[in-house]
């Protein structure tokens, strides 16, 4: 993968420079048959440092008093504002140039304004081009300034003025017209794919920061796109494919993104090294004065020269890359795969800062190379991050297949637990069903047998009823008490054994049969035929899907309760039925003192009665279970102007339904 990534890098490094670096030959006199263009090295000369002109025809009488300095086709004069004039005599039939293109670059210059000397001394404008000149406004639509040159036959002069806020500098190049278009042509190609490389590692860096949420990525995503844009701003994409209305705003984007194309590799350093604590301090502490010197000078429209600050941070640049090289020497890993980039960078960038100055040549090397260098830093690191990514998922995918392997084990130690517990609850279980069943036998065969002597002590009580008249007050109402004891003896055991039938029939769905309710409630009050108390309203056909035997015990319970606790014998009992859609509602309505508010609610449950009338505890119980067997329910209202209504619901069915069903 590293063999891969170097040869993409070389391939980027090739595409960019060779047809660059092609105008960059040594001097020639005249273009060689197929040359397209010349290098102005020896011809070319500038107005002395500090010597101002204030008309061109000042500045052309200088030059041909030889006021001007020579310059190697190329000059480099440090930061400043003042106007710099340059001047040649050319001779194009010599040359075997007709017609020719004069480019004078960088992209970033202000305005480069170009006069011709014809005729002994009168100057033809050229015109003006730059970056604050709007393009339809200039002779040529290059990246760089250039001028159509059409001189008389004979040497002529050209003068030109550069006027710039940054740097200045300036390369000056003749072309053949074919080989002008065909080099803007390349030009275009070759920075427009450099801008796309650097918008999709803008992406990237987008979605890594988007995924990873760490503020080396946000660090890393600033750096990508303040070099990017500054790519974009000096070489001259930004002013010719926007449309500006104030190209002033065009040296402001620049010299920001200038800055901050230097501030965030500064503060990416310390992210990304071990440094000694001063350096770290230092290179942040530089890296964010850097941001906030570029906030407030955007925000004041004072923005400082970029130029001068670069120069101000060459230092920290020199130490950065004296601390790269002494970790490499050390071998840490980390800096030897990444450092060399950053190394290369930061010494092409000193490059770039001493051609501007006039240390070094100002050429296509010192405009270029640190931008190839630094695309080629931005892929490897690019890749850097990507890996890191990479590694870490692989090291955070290997850590979730751990931990799936402990929570699979996990699980199997609680399975086998689990497995084990619901043994042990199982046997529990069984022993609580076995002792329950014991239980109720035992209970089932102590209500039979409490019943007969029961019956037959209250029996033989009834019959001392005859002998009333003969027996004392005193002993005669003991035989009561004896006598309505003997009764609740009784009573418990119906409920008992009552109890313990409901249980086996519970356990058996196929016992319920299809029953018309009215008859069945007919029946029971047939069975207390002297019982004038107990009445039945008329009744509408309804029938129900219910088991008869648990249907009458539950029924058989509430008149019984009605008449014990109703006081029904005295005040009477009425059974009423209506019928809903899907329900069937037995009402049974007594006259007693009723069922307080706060006992509703508590007198199904078993054994609970009430305080005055103690019973078993264990006939409404028994109401509910069989109500809620047969998907229905039990409730108690109070009755006006006195006693309490138990309703028993039922599923019904009407005529039609359960003809059909």
């Amino acid at each position: 993968m590293l063999t891969r990534t170097c040869c993409l890098l070389l391939f980027v490094c090739l595409w960019w420079v060779t047809p660059l670096a092609s105008a960059a030959g040594p001097a020639a006199v005249a273009l060689a048959p197929g040359q397209q263009t010349l290098s102005l090295a020896g011809q070319l000369q500038a107005s002395a440092p500090g010597v101002a002109y204030a008309s061109p025809e000042a500045a052309l009488a200088g030059y041909r008093a030889g006021d001007f300095q020579p310059v190697p086709g190329h000059l480099g004069r440090g930061y400043g504002k003042a106007p710099v004039w340059l001047a040649l005599t050319l001779d194009l039939n010599a040359l075997g140039i007709e017609p020719a293109v004069l480019e004078v670059g960088p992209a970033f210059l202000d305005r480069v304004t170009g006069w011709l000397a014809v005729d002994g001394g009168r100057l033809q404008p050229l015109g003006n081009a730059g970056d604050q000149v709007p393009p339809d406004q200039t002779p040529l639509r290059g990246l760089k300034p250039a001028f159509f040159v059409h001189p008389p036959h004979g040497p002529a002069t050209v003068l030109l003025r550069l006027d710039t806020t940054s740097t200045q500098v300036a390369m000056v190049t003749l072309h053949r017209l074919e080989g002008y278009l065909a080099r803007t042509a390349i030009e275009h190609l070759v920075l427009g794919g450099a801008l796309a490389i650097g918008l999709t590692l803008v992406l990237v860096a987008l979605g890594q920061y988007a995924t990873q949420r760490k503020p080396v990525y946000l660090l890393w995503l600033a750096y990508v796109g303040a070099t990017t844009g500054v790519w974009f701003c000096v070489d001259g994409l930004a002013y010719r494919h926007l449309p500006w209305r104030d190209l002033s705003q065009v040296n402001t984007l620049t010299s920001a993104l200038a800055i901050l194309s230097l501030a965030f590799p500064l503060l990416l350093i310390t992210r990304l090294f071990d440094l000694r604590r001063w350096v770290h301090l230092v290179l942040a502490a530089w890296g964010w004065l850097l941001i906030g010197a570029t906030a407030l000078g955007v925000l004041f429209g004072s923005l400082q020269v970029p130029g001068l600050m670069h120069l101000l941070s060459s230092p920290l640049l020199l130490a950065a890359a004296g601390v790269i090289v002494q970790q490499m020497l050390r071998g840490e890993r980390l800096v030897r795969r990444y450092g060399l980039p950053l190394l290369v960078l930061a010494l092409l960038s000193l490059h770039n800062l001493g051609a501007n100055l006039g240390w070094f040549s100002y050429g296509y090397v010192a405009l270029y190379g640190w931008q190839v260098a630094g695309l080629c830093n931005l892929i490897l690191l690019q890749w850097g991050f990507i890996d890191q990514v990479r590694r870490r998922n692989r090291h955070l995918e290997a850590e979730r297949h751990a931990l799936n392997d402990q929570l699979s084990q996990q699980n199997q130690v609680l399975e086998a637990r689990v497995a084990d517990r619901t043994q042990e609850l199982q046997a529990a279980l069984t022993q609580v069903q076995q002792a329950e069943t014991r239980q109720r036998q035992l209970l089932s065969m102590a209500s039979h047998e409490f019943r007969t002597p029961s019956a037959v002590i209250k029996a033989s009580l009834d019959s001392l009823r005859y002998l009333r008249d003969q027996i004392p007050a005193d002993v005669a109402q003991r035989l009561a008490n004896m006598r309505q004891a003997s009764q609740r003896l009784i009573e418990l055991a119906n409920d008992l054994i009552r109890q313990d039938r409901l249980q086996d029939r519970l356990v058996d769905p196929a016992l319920r049969e299809r029953l018309e309710l009215g008859g069945l409630l007919r029946e029971l009050v047939a069975q207390y035929p002297h019982a004038g108390w107990l009445r039945i309203a008329p009744t509408s056909p309804c029938w129900v899907d219910a088991d008869p035997a648990l249907l009458k015990i539950a029924l058989n319970n509430l008149v019984h309760n009605a008449e014990r606790h109703g006081q029904g014998a005295a005040h009477g009992v009425e059974v009423r039925l209506s019928v809903t859609p899907d329900q069937a509602h037995v009402a049974v309505a007594d006259r007693g003192p009723g069922v307080p508010q706060a006992d509703r609610d508590r007198i199904f449950e078993r054994y609970v009665s009430a305080a005055a009338d103690p019973g078993s505890g264990l006939g409404l119980p028994i109401v509910r279970d069989i109500a809620h067997t047969h998907g229905g329910g039990v409730a108690v209202h109070g009755a006006h102007p006195s006693g309490c209504v138990f309703v028993f619901s039922l599923p019904c069915r009407t005529r039609e339904n359960a003809a059909a069903g």
